[in-house]
């Protein structure tokens, strides 16, 4: 079980306490990432990912440029062993690591 002490980011502390997903948001290096800092992110955004955390069906979201997934526990099982590499993966490399050739089908329906 992951202990919940301390944040790495301030601004998402309060997702810190939301299970694992929560911890894992809170506490990851955003920064290395096209979000960057989350104390810049966009009040949606936050306010978004605290709902998501906090909700006991899978939720899953997508945002920014390069479609950086965030989700929630109860995502984990359906991720299977894809997680906890899905958090903050481009969907894009996501999709191709694991769908092969068929990622480029699914670009062509979604329109990415």
């Amino acid at each position: 079980m992951l202990t919940f002490l301390m944040t790495k980011n301030p601004r998402l502390k309060h997702l810190s306490h939301a299970g694992e997903m929560g911890y894992r948001i809170a506490n990851y290096d955003w920064a290395k990432t096209s979000l960057g800092d989350p104390e810049y992110w966009p009040q949606s955004l936050v306010t978004t990912i605290g709902m998501m955390v906090e909700h006991k069906f899978a939720m899953y979201l997508v945002w920014g440029d390069e479609l950086i997934q965030f989700y929630n526990d109860s995502c984990i099982e359906i991720l299977g062993n894809k997680h906890p590499e899905a958090l903050w993966y481009e969907i894009r490399k996501f999709l191709e690591r694991n769908l092969g050739h068929y990622s480029s089908a699914f670009y062509e329906v979604s329109g990415w």
